[in-house]
């Protein structure tokens, strides 16, 4: 196809005076404005001189009817169709094709709407605040069952321990030491075979964590022998312990307690502060 600003003017295109076409170039002209350097590559001479002419007319009587405006009007319409035809078509890159594809199936999806996710959360937040509170609530109560199962054992020893020594004091025929020095005071119930006696004293110290108290069962040329540890408790108006021995306590010189370290000690470190001879 040849190119518009090759065309020359022939049947189709005739060249107007201006004198001729002065009074409807105005007309025409606001009809399908063209821009100036397009139609003076491409128009015709005389149509672009009368363009030319009809610019500098275009602001006087702009709604004047006319009776060759038409005319006029279809040999634009004509350039106009010539301009869109007058460059050679072009042929698409190598791969476009493919790269339209490629950027079609990489387009990230949608994202879900936040709010029906953040409802979500919250729901499973306000769920395991529920199941941590009731996890909690469940390891305080075990640890009070076991405080009270712990209370419980130590009231039942000390029942059992306090039923052993009320049927060793209420034997007939118990042997009686007083046991004294200073603010402390009580007494050594004997059985009367010897072999279990039961220890009642009142205004007893109470140690620190790192000593304790210790029996002793003295002879007359040997060295003393242990039988047991006990401690005073706060707020405690008395301590009470049963003593006992695989031989007859009756067969020693003397009974004393001491004071000794944590756990007790295999000879007295420290003098006895209670005594009673037999």
């Amino acid at each position: 196809m040849k190119r518009m600003d090759r065309i020359k003017p022939g049947a189709d295109t005739q060249v107007r005076p201006y004198s001729a076409i002065q009074p409807i170039c105005t007309s025409a002209w606001t009809v399908m404005p063209i821009p100036s350097t397009v139609i003076n590559r491409a128009l015709p001479a005389g149509i672009s001189s009368a363009k030319r002419l009809c610019t500098g007319n275009r602001s006087r009587n702009r709604r004047a009817s006319c009776a060759e405006c038409p005319e006029v009007l279809a040999e634009y319409q004509k350039v106009t169709e010539g301009l869109l035809l007058a460059l050679p078509p072009q042929a698409a890159p190598a791969g476009l094709r493919a790269h339209l594809a490629e950027a079609i199936q990489s387009k990230p999806a949608a994202a879900a709407p936040a709010r029906p996710r953040f409802r979500l959360s919250l729901a499973w937040a306000a769920y395991a605040l529920v199941v941590a509170l009731l996890i909690v609530a469940n390891i305080l109560q075990a640890v009070q069952i076991q405080a009270l199962q712990t209370q419980q054992a130590l009231l039942i020893k000390a029942l059992q321990e306090n039923q052993a020594e009320m049927a060793v004091a209420a034997q007939p025929g118990v042997t009686v030491l007083k046991l004294a020095s200073g603010p402390t005071a009580g007494n050594l119930i004997v059985s009367p075979d010897g072999k279990q006696a039961v220890l009642f004293l009142r205004g007893l110290a109470v140690l620190d964590g790192a000593h304790t108290y210790q029996m002793w069962l003295v002879p007359a040329k040997a060295a003393p022998v242990s039988v047991g540890l006990f401690q005073a408790q706060t707020g405690q108006a008395y301590v009470s312990t049963l003593v006992t021995s695989a031989a007859s306590m009756k067969s020693f010189a003397a009974f004393a307690i001491s004071i000794e370290p944590q756990g007790g000690s295999p000879a007295p470190t420290t003098k006895p502060i209670l005594v009673a001879n037999f």
